[in-house]
């Protein structure tokens, strides 16, 4: 399944999108394919000030209480703060299976800038011969196993701004890690009708977690 939580305060965006202004980037080769019919992005790569917003963006999101619940974090990699300006794009692709040494479960793309600012520029997702387009607000992240075949369109005007990383789940088994997510999340959205029964559904969940966690 494909998540949307709100993983980023507008303070964070905001701080980010400054760095936007007076970082540098470079071709998004430097990170994947030299092929401008497949990938063509920037990448901020920036020594003096990337340190630095690496690390405020990780604490930050380390810090969600939502995202840490549902997705079970063993490990994730550093952000990577990307920019599509008008004709870049990503073709069709799916996200390697481990990156830095550390099982890519979970994909995730925090969008940083509002919808109104460019035109194009959809994470579309493909199940069979279905698509699925996401454009989402600043602070709002997708979040989807690793794997699942996607395309960034075309921009065509304006500039597409996002931060991306990978998560490594504590639960290796991606049939209980998928179930787990989707249990979490349901605890989630009916917290309040679900409340006599909360201690003995999260009874079942730490069960499941204990047998199941590689920490």
């Amino acid at each position: 399944m494909v998540y949307i939580i709100d993983l980023l305060e507008r303070m964070h965006v905001n701080a980010i999108n400054d760095f936007y202004e007076f970082c540098l980037f470079v071709d998004g080769s430097v990170s994947g394919s030299s092929n401008k019919n497949g990938k063509w992005n920037e990448e901020l790569r920036d020594s003096t000030h990337e340190g630095s917003l690496i690390q405020y963006v990780d604490s930050a999101i380390k810090k969600n209480e939502k995202f840490n619940y549902m997705f079970l974090p063993r490990a994730t990699t550093f952000p990577r703060f990307l920019r599509y300006k008008e004709g870049m794009h990503y073709a069709f692709h799916n996200d390697f299976y481990q990156i830095n040494e550390l099982r890519t479960d979970y994909s995730i793309s925090i969008f940083l800038n509002s919808p109104d600012e460019y035109e194009g520029g959809e994470l579309v997702f493909r199940y069979g011969n279905m698509d699925t387009e996401y454009k989402l607000e600043p602070g709002q992240a997708v979040i989807y196993p690793t794997g699942l075949m996607h395309k960034i369109n075309p921009v065509t005007s304006g500039e597409r701004r996002v931060c991306v990383f990978w998560l490594e789940s504590i639960i290796s088994d991606s049939r209980i890690r998928e179930t787990l997510v989707e249990y979490a999340d349901t605890l989630l959205r009916n917290g309040e009708g679900l409340y006599p029964f909360i201690g003995e559904l999260e009874k079942t969940r730490y069960r499941l977690i204990r047998n199941y966690a590689q920490f």
